[in-house]
C-alpha cells in the first residue's frame, strides 16, 4: 500500500476502535445505572462490568498500538530524508563498511559496464530524485555524477 492509503487506513481503523470504546463507556454506564435501578444482581453487575472493562482495555491497547505504528512510520520516514541528505558525507567519511551499507539502502540493479558504474536508485529515493527533476530546470547533481556518466538518469526510471 501506498503511504496515503496506509495512513487512510490506520485512520478507519482508529475511528472504528474509538467508536468501539465509546459504544463500551456507554453500556458500562447503563450497565451502572440497572444495578443503581436494582434491575441487576451484585454477582452479575460484577460479572459484566469486569467483561465490558476487559473489552474497553483492549481497545485503549488496540489504539495504542496504532498510534506506536504511526510514530513508527514517522521515524522511519525520517531516518529516510537523513540518509538522502547525509549519504554524500556518510560516504565520503565512512569506512568500507560503512560505505558498502550507504550503498546497499541507496541503490539496486548496480552494473559495472563499459567502465561506467549504472544503477538504479531504490524506492524512494528514485522518487525523490524524480521531484528534485521535476521542479527544477537544473540538471540535479547526485554524488558520484560526472560528465561521464550522465547517461544514469535515463535508467532511474526503469523500476
Amino acid at each position: 500500500l501506498g503511504h496515503e492509503a496506509r495512513v487512510s487506513d490506520q485512520k478507519r481503523r482508529e475511528d472504528r476502535l474509538e467508536t468501539d470504546l465509546s459504544a463500551l463507556r456507554l453500556r458500562l454506564e447503563r450497565l451502572y445505572l440497572d444495578r443503581a435501578d436494582g434491575l441487576l444482581s451484585d454477582e452479575t453487575y460484577g460479572s459484566l462490568r469486569t467483561k465490558i472493562e476487559s473489552e474497553i482495555a483492549e481497545r485503549r491497547i488496540e489504539i495504542a498500538a496504532l498510534e506506536r505504528a504511526g510514530d513508527r512510520s514517522a521515524d522511519e520516514a525520517l531516518a529516510t530524508l537523513e540518509l538522502a541528505l547525509e549519504a554524500p558525507a556518510r560516504f565520503d567519511e565512512g569506512d568500507p563498511d560503512e560505505r558498502n551499507e550507504t550503498l546497499r539502502r541507496l541503490l539496486s540493479n548496480c552494473l559495472w559496464n563499459d567502465g561506467r558504474l549504472e544503477f538504479e536508485l531504490r524506492n524512494p529515493y528514485d522518487l525523490m530524485l524524480k521531484a528534485v527533476q521535476n521542479g527544477s530546470d537544473e540538471e540535479p547533481t547526485f554524488p558520484g555524477a560526472t560528465v561521464e556518466n550522465e547517461d544514469w538518469w535515463a535508467q532511474l526510471d526503469s523500476n
